[in-house]
C-alpha cells in the first residue's frame, strides 16, 4: 500500500492508516481530511468512558476538536456520512431502547405518586386525629429516597445548535455529545459559537451550567464534547476575522 507523503501517516496506528487509505481510495476524499474524521469519530466514541489524569489533580477529557478546511467537491459530506453511519445507526437504536425505558419509568412514576398520595393521606388523618404521626413519616421518607429515576438517553450528534441547547442536551442526557457538520457554514455564522466560553468547557470537562431565574437553570457535570467542522476557506476565514 502506497501511502500519499502529504500526511504524517505513521502517526497512526497501522489499522486506522489502511482504513483511511480505504475511505480516500473509495471517496475521493484528502487522507488528512478522512483520518480527521475518523479520530473525531473515535473521540466521540471513547469521551463518555474514558478520562487521563495527567497530574495528581489534573483530569482531562480525551476529546478532540478539529476544523477541517476543503474547497468545494472535496466530499467533505460523504466521508463525514461513511464514516460516523455506525454512530447514527446506535443512536436509532438507542432511541428505541430509551423509549421502552421511559414507559416503564412513567408506569413506575403513577405508582410511585399514588402510593405517596396514600402515605399523606394516612398522616393527615392520624395528625387530625392527634395520633402520632412517626411511623407515617418514616415511611414516607423510605418512600421518597425509591422514587423512579427517569432514564437517560443518548444524544451524540449536533449540527445545528445552540450553548443553551448543548447545556441542555448534557444535562437531561448523559454527558457526552459531538458537534459534527460537514457543512460547517451555518455553525460559523450562527449562534452556536457564539459563547465560546462556554463550550471550551465541553473540552476541558469542567461543570457547565445557565441559571435563569425566570427559566429553567441547566447544570451540566464533567461534560465531553468532540468537534469536528468541515467549511471552506472563507468561512472560516471570515468567522476568524470576526472573533480574533
Amino acid at each position: 500500500m502506497n501511502l500519499p507523503n502529504q500526511f504524517p501517516m505513521p502517526a497512526v496506528t497501522p489499522r486506522l492508516q489502511m482504513a483511511a487509505y480505504e475511505i480516500s481510495q473509495e471517496t475521493g476524499a484528502p487522507i488528512a481530511s478522512v483520518i480527521s474524521a475518523l479520530l473525531a469519530a473515535i473521540s466521540l466514541v471513547c469521551q463518555g468512558k474514558i478520562k487521563i489524569r495527567k497530574r495528581r489533580n489534573l483530569i482531562s477529557t480525551v476529546s478532540l476538536w478539529f476544523i477541517i478546511v476543503l474547497g468545494s467537491g472535496e466530499r467533505k459530506s460523504t466521508v463525514v456520512n461513511l464514516v460516523f453511519k455506525a454512530i447514527e445507526e446506535f443512536m436509532v437504536e438507542q432511541d428505541e431502547t430509551h423509549r421502552q425505558k421511559l414507559t416503564a419509568f412513567n408506569e413506575k412514576l403513577v405508582a410511585w405518586k399514588a402510593e405517596t398520595k396514600g402515605i399523606l393521606a394516612a398522616i393527615k388523618k392520624k395528625a387530625v386525629n392527634g395520633e402520632s404521626t412517626i411511623e407515617d413519616q418514616s415511611r414516607l421518607d423510605h418512600h421518597n429516597s425509591h422514587k423512579p429515576t427517569k432514564p437517560m438517553k443518548f444524544k451524540l450528534l449536533h449540527e445545528k445548535f445552540t450553548p443553551l441547547a448543548i447545556i441542555k442536551n448534557l444535562s437531561e442526557c448523559y454527558p457526552t455529545t459531538g458537534i459534527i457538520s460537514d457543512e460547517a457554514a451555518c455553525v460559523f455564522s450562527g449562534r452556536g459559537l457564539s459563547d465560546m466560553g462556554l463550550i471550551n468547557r465541553g473540552l476541558d470537562g469542567s461543570t457547565m451550567s445557565v441559571e435563569r431565574a425566570s427559566e429553567e437553570s441547566f447544570i451540566a457535570r464533567e461534560p465531553s464534547i468532540t468537534l469536528a467542522l468541515y467549511a471552506q476557506k472563507e468561512i472560516v476565514d471570515d468567522f476568524f476575522s470576526g472573533k480574533g
